[in-house]
């Protein structure tokens, strides 16, 4: 039976648990801050006797990590005694996307890669790199070009890493639904191209945090009816998620939350950012007792749309790096049916509708949610799309979800799909 220690950073705890429990299970057994160093126990003592005793160390390899001073100061122990890694007594397991030339002494150690596997694929790819035998294949080998051809079809589930699209909180009650089945079709072909890889959720609860930690990007688009109601285990595990390093796309529609009786504003809040309860349209827009633009908006889904408004980078202040990269290369992005967002603390706006454009608010129709009619209350830009990076996480807020629509990533002379590229890269933390 070999002891293993496990060296991790605190944003990392839920994979150490997990790695763990696959160790304990396979027969193993191990050392593990969270569950061995008892209240009243001297800290340093009992890190020295896990580094000194162990026979091997795992290391939960991810960005946080490599910044730690107490996560290096852990692997340097097990690498003192083995420099050149003959008895294999220290081994990284990578859980999340790192700078690999900062690796330093651990960049010519082999790890094992778990980033953007299912629990079953981690789990064989943990006990087999665990294993000291050779890796053999038990079963044939596939000839190489049907397998690359595999991956981009999204088969391999090594190939790209996954994002998970939600379609379980009422999407497909739209007219035309963000789906990656019909409004979202495009969305596959532009992950794939990211090096990403589109799963969709179709049951409710979605996972709980640790589940969803091998995903790059978590999207999630409101819905109507009252049908997109997070609850508070959703709300809990989805903060955890970005808080952890997660990427966040938050997709809304005209009123934000208020119309349509959902709560993603309840998650947003955890980040500094807020959906107004409000409609964004271009200057021609009107909304009086003979034409009501605000009801008109609702059924249109074309980039061609008289309702459609325009919306251009903001100059990001030196040091943004998130506004620069989103908007690398992005002259204008088109919007429909989009309220505004507000960016508050540390949060910042990245898209920002044109100068003459118009904000409408709903008037209620009595006691609900029902709109009698809009009123027209200011005329200006207004913000549509705002990031924030709380934690190691990242998230994105846009006011319209139409904005990534099959249609308006395929509009000539409209940077949407660029602007897309740009922000999964960035949630993904590839930018």
């Amino acid at each position: 039976m070999t002891q293993f220690f496990i060296s991790y950073t605190r944003a990392d705890r839920q994979w150490a648990a997990w790695i763990a429990s696959q160790l304990e299970a396979a027969g193993h057994s191990t050392v593990l801050q969270a569950w061995d160093f008892r209240p009243g126990s001297n800290f340093v003592e009992e890190m020295d006797r896990a580094t000194t005793n162990a026979d091997r160390t795992v290391v939960v390899l991810s960005p946080d990590s490599l910044a730690s001073d107490f996560a290096r100061s852990e692997w340097q122990a097990a690498f003192r005694r083995d420099p050149v890694g003959t008895a294999r007594r220290l081994v990284p397991v990578q859980v999340r996307r790192i700078d690999r030339q900062g690796l330093g002494l651990l960049g010519p150690v082999v790890a094992i890669d778990l980033v953007g596997l299912n629990e079953p694929a981690a789990r064989t790819a943990l006990l087999e790199g665990i294993d000291p035998a050779r890796s053999i294949p038990a079963t044939e080998i596939e000839f190489p070009g049907a397998t690359e051809a595999g991956a981009r079809a999204g088969d391999d589930p090594r190939g790209n890493r996954p994002i998970l699209l939600d379609e379980a909180h009422g999407q497909r009650r739209w007219r035309v639904p963000p789906t990656a089945d019909q409004g979202y079709r495009r969305l596959t072909e532009v992950a794939i191209a990211c090096d990403l890889l589109i799963r969709t959720w179709n049951s409710t609860p979605l996972p709980s945090a640790f589940n969803l930690m091998p995903y790059a990007v978590v999207v999630l688009a409101t819905a109507p009816q009252g049908r997109f109601q997070l609850t508070r285990d959703e709300i809990d595990a989805m903060t955890q998620y970005v808080n952890g390093g997660g990427g966040l796309l938050a997709l809304s529609a005209y009123t934000g939350d208020w119309h349509h009786e959902a709560n993603l504003n309840q998650l947003l809040a955890n980040f500094g950012l807020e959906l107004n309860r409000d409609l964004v349209m271009p200057s021609t827009a009107v909304a009086h007792a003979g034409r009501d633009d605000g009801r008109g908006q609702v059924y249109e889904f074309q980039p061609d749309s008289p309702f459609v408004v325009g919306a251009t980078p903001v100059d990001a202040p030196a040091g943004h790096h998130a506004a620069s990269a989103m908007t690398a290369g992005v002259r204008s992005v088109l919007a429909l049916s989009s309220c505004s967002v507000t960016a508050r603390g540390d949060a910042e706006v990245v898209l920002r509708s044109a100068a003459d454009s118009k904000t409408f608010e709903p008037e209620p129709s009595g006691v609900g949610v029902a709109i009698h009619h809009w009123e027209e209350r200011r005329t200006g830009p207004a913000d549509v799309v705002a990031v924030a990076q709380p934690g190691a996480g990242r998230v994105v807020a846009s006011g319209s979800w139409k904005m990534f629509l099959d249609r308006f990533l395929d509009a000539p002379g409209s940077d949407n799909t660029r602007f897309l590229e740009n922000l999964l890269l960035w949630l993904a933390g590839d930018a």
